[in-house]
């Protein structure tokens, strides 16, 4: 989303210089290349990067692992409201895709007739064209490598040099390319408002092109300019196609006698540079390239404030200090690779986890800080939170959600049996990253009938005051600084 509200953006800052500095000035070939660069370019530059450095300083996060000792289980929920569970079908996407196949069918549509005009009509064959005559009587007009002509002008030789030649630059010079890219892009990005002034640039820009390619062959302007004249009534051509039309033949007389100041010419092409490189800058992407500084820093465990024990502002002395991490450090052995630390502290009998507890509720909190093995408060116990009977049917929905109830994995038909009114609390958790490998459904529905429900709040009220034993682990972060 955020790439196309920038290429948007862009697209539509770009065609703003172009009719700004640009619309009025006879160099029409770096028109051309302008205005063709503006949208390739408004396309990649949100996908490019650039680098930023910061410093990185390592500091030590202490992370908390729950001991396996501990027979209730600390779970953190994501729980999820009732309308964002309920995903609803996304609308956007069926208008988009509906658009776009619309406008691709009428593009298909386009090319076929004009491919069909080429191959039931008489052709004559150039060098660099192919003449296609047709039997209606239309004015002048080309695509790709052919030209299409009226037949019985042709014949009667009543088709113009000038006219001719104005059809040959557009075909010489490759513009039906320019109009089959933007009808392609238009297609898939139908909805950028600033395409149609591209269009409506390129256009008059190829008409420029190709005047200013009989003029400068036939040197008499005047002469040309009352043959337009005679054809801008006769113009019935289809679309993606070079014809004249009444809208804009008096633009392009006017640009034939047009002269532009080089040097305000040379300062409007210059400014192109600091112009694309503001555009470059205000909608590519900026990345952090992370330097490393040699700092050690020390992080607060990060626990929330309503679990942590008290400490004793004193502590325990530097003997108890050696025997708490003694008994800690008999249940600590190194992973294969010599690196990790792995705790065994379903190991350790009630009687040293009473102390080891003891001990750490006396320490001070830098105390508390420099151990592995720690004691938190119990978090409060699940509110009962009763589903209604709309999410509980969302939840029959096994592309969507996985369900358990009373902590063991259901299938989703399993909820046939019961009734949301059955159910005493329900949480939801969206499943990210490696929790989505394997698995089709995008959401965790985790339910608890009545009766689970309430042994489990009365095992939570009867141990309310008990710490769970926790094992902290430090890993290396980079905290930012620029």
């Amino acid at each position: 989303m955020i790439y196309l509200i920038k290429t948007i953006i862009c697209s539509g800052l770009l065609i703003g210089i172009y009719y700004l500095l640009f619309d009025n000035e006879t160099n029409h070939k770096l028109k051309r290349a302008y205005l063709l660069a503006s949208l390739i370019f408004s396309l990649i530059v949100p996908l490019l990067a650039f680098e930023n450095t910061t410093e990185m300083i390592q500091t030590d996060t202490i992370t908390y692992i729950q001991s396996s000792t501990n027979s209730t289980i600390i779970t953190a929920r994501a729980f999820v409201s009732e309308s964002e569970a309920i995903k609803p079908i996304n609308f956007f996407y069926a208008i988009y895709l509906s658009v776009s196949i619309l406008l691709l069918f009428k593009f298909l549509r386009n090319s076929y007739f004009i491919f069909k005009l080429t191959n039931k009509n008489h052709k004559i064959k150039g060098r660099a064209y192919t003449i296609v005559l047709i039997e209606n009587h239309t004015a002048p007009y080309s695509f790709l490598k052919y030209i299409f002509l009226n037949k019985v002008d042709y014949l009667d030789n009543k088709v113009e040099k000038e006219i001719l030649k104005h059809e040959e630059t557009h075909v010489l010079q490759h513009h039906s390319l320019d109009i089959l890219f933007l009808e392609l892009l238009k297609i898939f990005f139908w909805f950028n408002p600033f395409l149609p002034f591209y269009k409506k640039a390129i256009q008059i820009n190829h008409e420029y092109l190709a005047d200013e390619s009989v003029i400068s062959v036939f040197k008499n302007v005047s002469s040309y300019q009352y043959i337009l004249f005679q054809k801008i009534n006769q113009n019935n051509s289809v679309k993606f196609t070079s014809a004249f039309n009444y809208l804009t033949t008096k633009k392009r007389l006017i640009m034939m006698t047009k002269t532009t100041s080089k040097k305000v010419a040379l300062c409007k092409q210059i400014a192109i540079i600091p112009l694309s490189a503001l555009c470059f800058f205000l909608f590519s992407e900026r990345t952090e390239a992370q330097t490393s500084q040699n700092k050690a820093t020390i992080k607060n465990p990060n626990l929330n404030t309503h679990l942590t024990p008290s400490s004793n502002k004193d502590g325990i002395t530097e003997e108890d200090m050696k025997i708490y991490k003694a008994i800690q450090n008999k249940y600590k052995t190194l992973s294969k690779n010599g690196k990790d630390s792995i705790w065994k502290t379903e190991n350790i009998p009630a009687e040293e986890q009473a102390k080891l507890k003891k001990m750490y509720l006396n320490m001070s909190a830098e105390q508390q800080a420099k151990v592995n093995i720690a004691f938190i408060k119990r978090p409060s116990a699940f509110l009962p939170s009763i589903p209604s009977t709309k999410q509980y049917n969302s939840l029959k929905d096994k592309t969507e959600y996985g369900v358990w109830i009373d902590e063991k994995k259901v299938a989703n038909t399993e909820l046939e049996n019961y009734s949301a009114t059955d159910f005493k609390h329900i949480f939801i958790s969206k499943l990210h990253g490696r929790a989505k490998e394997g698995r089709i459904y995008k959401y965790q529905a985790d339910l608890m009938t009545k009766k689970f429900y309430d042994n489990y709040y009365a095992k939570w009220e009867a141990n309310k005051d008990a710490c769970l034993m926790l094992v902290k682990v430090k890993i290396k972060e980079g905290a930012h600084s620029k």
